[in-house]
């Protein structure tokens, strides 16, 4: 018969190697880590940083360009009433665009960065611009250059650039 001997003891490292063995280990697993991340982070740009254009500098821009068009008359009031609308959000932070005229108006009682001078021009405006687009009204050719001529008026009194 096999004799069977005892089993040995665990082999003891000591401490010194216990506390060695597994300081190598997390500094392996941290540089792999760092690499994964540095691999998968995605390259920032560089920032691409415009002046921003004024607000009335694109709005007369726009009326310039929609004066040149050849549109019929309710696609001409939708896109003045528009760039005049987009204006005063870009300038004022004003919801305009989203905004009724009635609801705009209600809004502009209370708002004092518009004189009152401004705000009974704009309101004749936004109300001669809903006449045409919603009850069929037709405008002669003198209204149409006359609410042109109202729009470049509200963007230069009302303009950042007197402010500054």
């Amino acid at each position: 018969m096999v004799e069977l001997k005892d089993i040995k003891g665990p082999i003891n490292f000591g401490l010194n190697y216990a506390w060695l063995i597994a300081l190598i280990i997390l500094a392996v697993i941290g540089v792999v880590v760092f690499f994964i991340i540095k691999k998968h982070r995605k390259k920032e740009k560089p920032l691409d940083i415009k002046p921003k254009i004024p607000a009335y500098v694109l709005a007369l821009e726009a009326l310039d360009r929609l004066k040149n068009k050849n549109l019929s008359v309710v696609p001409y009031y939708v896109e003045l009433s528009l760039i005049v609308r987009t204006y005063l959000e870009d300038r004022f932070d004003i919801r305009a665009p989203e905004m009724t005229t009635e609801e705009f108006l209600f809004y502009l009682v209370s708002f004092d960065s518009i004189g009152v001078e401004n705000k009974n021009m704009l309101k004749d405006f936004l109300n001669h611009c809903d006449m045409v687009k919603f009850a069929k009204y037709d405008p002669q050719t003198e209204e149409m250059e006359k609410s042109l001529s109202c729009a470049y008026k509200l963007i230069g009194d009302t303009s950042e650039r007197l402010k500054t």
